[in-house]
């Protein structure tokens, strides 16, 4: 009888797995932790493990980790189960070689019960092929496990299980990669980004999102907008009255109008009251942009995170409207909506064509590469030309839609692309990358780029983005909440990544002096790395754009060591062009390992190099880790 492990804190989903997998013919075992489903998987080897992600004091991807390094229980299926989507830890559970990640809120009983029964039979398979081979030969004295080898073995992973959960190990859902995995991961992604194949035609492409908009038509309240407010004569008492039909779309107009964005005096209550006091002409596209999102609020909660997904591009809106209002005391209050909107291509292929662009997003985070590139490798379309086909749908004006749709473009492009609409371009251009730069939401598309050439066209400097990061985000959560509202009361689910595993403890990272740098990957480390102490600098960290800036870059980061009272501090280098000779480099004499990264970079590759730069290593192999280029993406 095939045993399946059921490992849930929850009482009642562990006892209801239990019982429906009984009445099917399974033998079950149940554990309400990490220790316990280690003890008892160790004791009795299950034929599946059933893991929950969000397990207390250690979650379910550590436990995870600690059953890969058992050596009996490495090769136990194991399906996880997930309240929420993560990409994150859809990364992590791949890398851990996890068998399936299922969404409690979404997988069939057919379904479950179909995977279980085939990872049952692939491991009865295996196991028959091997013994008919003479692969596997009975167990004898040498090769039989002994008890005692058993209970140490799982001893240990109870240990480090233990280490984990007490913050002792170092451990981690994405482990460090090997300095030599970097390397050749580096020199095969652009080889392994040029060889793929589209997986549909763009004229396909082009026909589904076609058809599946005819479906998709704006919702009549929003047409109601329209309609009034074509009208010359439309009133806000007009406005208002369409407004009323639909009271998810009134309330949140209500909260918009609360917002800092558009606050002035008393808080209004009523929608006459807020549609004045954001005006006629802006609550028509504000209706429009809503009624567009509302077309994929569904499907975007089965791949990604819709409240990190709708921080990324809030935040996008909000510092494309700062940096309008930067150059022009009265900017055009659509570049808030053209950041809200810049990612909806993505939501229209997610629609559309869900298993391919699953697909598409599966390949870009496995070869760390930016998203708009695998879609033009796999679809010979991105998601940019897709978004001005919607817009152009659903009759959004010729001039709204040149300066969303551009925004992966770089600025010498822009000026061909854009024409008499450049500046605006760039600005949601700029501000896609800042909003990343910030680590505020997630696009889909975990990749930094440099900002000194938007900083050089926009002229914003390192002190206003330094202010910008300090209000942002909650300015962010602010309007997330009034635009995201649900007409039942329901809250939002917050997805802000505040203590996500992509944080980084107890590193405090020196940089060399430079006020009027804007260095998008400083600002990157200072949002993610959270110094528990007041002790010295543990991680070095230099940035050039070009190889032929780093003598001069590197003598004054070696002041910044001296001035520091410290020395031969692993070294995080990011280089735009050249190349860098790095085996040099040493502090007092003694060997420094150092990694050099070039932009544009993946947010995995940063976190991993970061990760290795911090291990610890004995001092015979700090040589043969010292030096090592990665180059994330071309």
């Amino acid at each position: 009888m095939p045993s399946v492990l059921i490992v849930d804190d929850e009482a009642f989903a562990r006892e209801l797995l239990a019982e429906i997998l009984q009445k099917e013919g399974y033998h079950t075992v149940t554990a309400a932790s990490g220790r316990e489903a280690i003890l008892l998987a160790a004791k009795h080897v299950p034929d599946v493990i059933l893991l929950d992600v969000c397990l207390p004091q250690v979650d379910g991807l550590q436990v995870l980790s600690a059953l890969r390094r058992h050596p009996r229980l490495h090769r136990v299926p194991v399906l996880l189960l997930a309240a929420q989507p993560n990409r994150q830890h859809i990364q992590a559970a791949q890398k851990l070689q996890a068998n399936g990640y299922l969404l409690k809120t979404a997988f069939s009983l057919s379904d479950l019960l179909g995977r279980i029964q085939r990872l049952c039979e692939a491991c009865s398979q295996q196991t028959a092929v091997l013994v008919g081979t003479g692969a596997a030969r009975p167990p004898d004295a040498e090769t039989q496990p002994s008890a005692t080898s058993d209970q140490t073995a799982a001893a240990d992973a109870v240990a480090t299980v233990g280490r984990i959960a007490q913050g002792t190990s170092r451990t981690t859902t994405s482990p460090p990669t090997p300095p030599s995995i970097a390397v050749q991961g580096a020199q095969d992604t652009r080889r392994a980004l040029n060889s793929l194949q589209p997986i549909i035609t763009k004229e396909q492409i082009i026909q589904l999102v076609n058809q599946g908009l005819e479906l998709k038509p704006l919702a009549p309240v929003v047409q109601g907008v329209i309609t009034a407010t074509a009208n010359m004569n439309c009133s806000a008492d007009d406005v208002a009255r369409e407004l009323g039909f639909d009271q998810a779309m009134a309330i949140r107009i209500l909260k918009l109008a609360n917002t800092s964005m558009y606050a002035r005096g008393r808080p209004v209550n009523d929608l006459k009251s807020a549609v004045s006091r954001i005006g006629v002409q802006e609550i028509r596209r504000i209706a429009m942009t809503m009624g567009a999102l509302q077309c994929y609020e569904g499907r975007l909660a089965k791949i990604l995170h819709p409240g990190t997904f709708w921080e990324h591009s809030i935040a996008c809106g909000l510092i494309a409207s700062a940096i309008a209002r930067r150059r022009n005391p009265r900017p055009d209050e659509r570049y808030f909506l053209w950041g809200l909107l810049h990612d909806v291509g993505r939501l229209t292929l997610l629609e559309h064509v869900p298993d391919k662009y699953a697909e598409v997003l599966d390949t870009a985070d496995r070869l760390r590469v930016p998203l708009e590139k695998v879609e033009k490798q796999l679809f010979l379309i991105d998601h940019c030309e897709i978004l001005r086909r919607a817009l152009e749908h659903w009759r959004f004006p010729r001039d709204f839609i040149a300066p969303v749709v551009y925004h992966h473009h770089g600025a010498d492009s822009l000026k061909n692309l854009a024409g008499g609409q450049f500046q605006e371009a760039t600005i949601i251009a700029a501000a896609d990358r800042i909003a990343h730069v910030l680590d505020i939401g997630d696009s889909g598309n975990g990749t930094l780029y440099p900002l000194d050439e938007w900083c050089d066209l926009l002229g914003f400097n390192r002190q206003w983005l330094i202010e910008l990061r300090a209000r942002i985000p909650e300015e962010t959560k602010e309007v997330k909440y009034a635009l995201m509202a649900r007409s039942n009361g329901a809250e939002w689910q917050d997805g802000q990544k505040d203590g996500r595993e992509n944080r980084i403890r107890s590193v405090r990272v020196l940089y060399r002096p430079c006020e009027k740098c804007v260095d998008a990957y400083e600002i990157f480390l200072d949002a993610v790395c959270m110094p528990t102490d007041e002790q010295p600098p543990n991680l070095g960290y230099i940035h050039v754009p070009d190889a032929r800036q780093f003598s001069t870059a590197w003598r004054e980061y070696r002041m910044a060591e001296d001035a520091a009272g410290v020395s031969a501090l692993p070294l995080l280098i990011i280089c735009g062009k050249g190349k860098i000779a790095t085996e040099r480099l040493t502090g007092n004499g003694r060997p420094r390992r150092a990694v050099v990264l070039r932009t544009p970079i993946s947010v995995p590759t940063f976190m991993d190099t970061i990760h290795e730069l911090m291990a610890p290593s004995p001092p015979e192999q700090l040589e043969a880790t010292a030096g090592h280029e990665v180059s994330s993406h071309h």
